[in-house]
């Protein structure tokens, strides 16, 4: 029982350890790259082996980051965005060479945009507006009355738009809405 009780309490110092140079590794982190701050979890299975909540989720107001702060994602949803596009493609349900006018209810005078162009940003749209005030029927009135800024698959171009309209195709094909992460979640109506 000792030997037992020894090693547990060994193994509590070595996890602390651990978890203490991970800390200070976000935390250098933070520091390299002006990060204000972060919500960080490692995992190893359905294991937990560190959680920890580093920085402030507001400067102004010194309001530090907890279990409760909201961070917007921005650009990290595109990987999932992306595989929820090669799911369905693995189970037929899209192809890549589809068009989008297949999905979202624009003119055929789009039909020339695949969803391969969508996901390399060669699909000649338009960036969409930023303003989170309006509707996403705004939005894409917006970005489809701008017309094309090259032939599709030409070249390649970054625009959120491009990324914007395949959460939009998941969503219509799966019938699950992106939440949180949708463009406008205030106004999260569906209009395709």
């Amino acid at each position: 029982m000792f030997f037992t009780i020894n090693c547990h309490s060994q193994n509590s110092k070595s996890s602390e350890l651990v978890k203490q140079k991970v800390a200070d590794y976000i935390l250098q982190l933070m520091v390299d790259y002006e990060i204000t701050g972060a919500s960080v979890a490692i995992l190893k299975g359905e294991k937990v082996l560190y959680k920890g909540y580093h920085g402030k989720a507001s400067r102004e107001f010194e309001v530090p980051v907890t279990e409760n702060t909201l961070f917007k994602l921005h650009s990290v949803t595109k990987p999932i965005v992306s595989t929820a596009i090669f799911q369905l493609v693995e189970k037929n349900q899209i192809s890549l060479s589809d068009p989008i006018t297949k999905y979202i209810g624009i003119k055929d005078g789009w039909s020339s945009i695949q969803i391969k162009h969508l996901l390399a940003h060669s699909s000649g749209l338009s960036e969409m507006p930023k303003d989170r005030n309006i509707t996403e029927e705004q939005v894409k009135e917006v970005v489809f009355s701008k017309g094309f800024q090259f032939i599709p698959g030409e070249r390649f171009q970054y625009a959120s738009t491009n990324y914007w309209l395949l959460q939009k195709i998941v969503e219509k094909i799966t019938l699950k809405e992106f939440g949180r992460i949708s463009f406008c979640r205030n106004k999260l109506k569906r209009t395709f």
